[in-house]
């Protein structure tokens, strides 16, 4: 288990599937070098900080040993720099509610049919909140 607190979109979602497959730092660094690359505890620490970016290769590499949608780890990646060039302003920008913002690294983690099960239920809560005001 990975025992660092993680930050930004791909910092936890790579912390997240480390987690699942029960694998440490080293773990993943040892399948990197079989795979005849390699890379430092370090960069991957700062990975899993928020305080670097994995390139192309390296990304692509982490999603195959993990198993991960090369492409989602994209956008993750793409989604912190974002954040890091802009800061908060850029949900802003983006005319994205900060409330529904703070949402969105727990809906990534959900299945279809729980997303699915918590939409309704928040539905269910307004609606009550909108009975119960009137």
């Amino acid at each position: 288990m990975i025992g660092m607190e993680a930050s930004g979109l791909f910092g936890n979602a790579l912390t997240d599937a480390l987690n699942k497959q029960n694998m440490s730092l080293r773990d993943l660094i040892q399948e990197i070098e079989k795979r005849g690359d390699t890379v430092t505890y370090e960069h991957l620490r700062k990975l899993i900080k928020g305080t670097a970016y994995p390139g192309k290769h390296m990304l692509s590499l982490i999603s195959k040993v993990l198993k991960l949608d090369l492409p989602k780890m994209e956008q993750l990646v793409m989604m912190d720099q974002l954040e890091h060039k802009h800061g908060k302003n850029l949900n802003a920008v983006m005319h994205r509610d900060p409330q529904s913002v703070s949402f969105d690294e727990l809906t990534r983690l959900l299945t279809p049919e729980q997303a699915t099960m918590f939409k309704a239920q928040m539905r269910a809560v307004i609606n009550s909140a909108r009975k119960a005001a009137n």
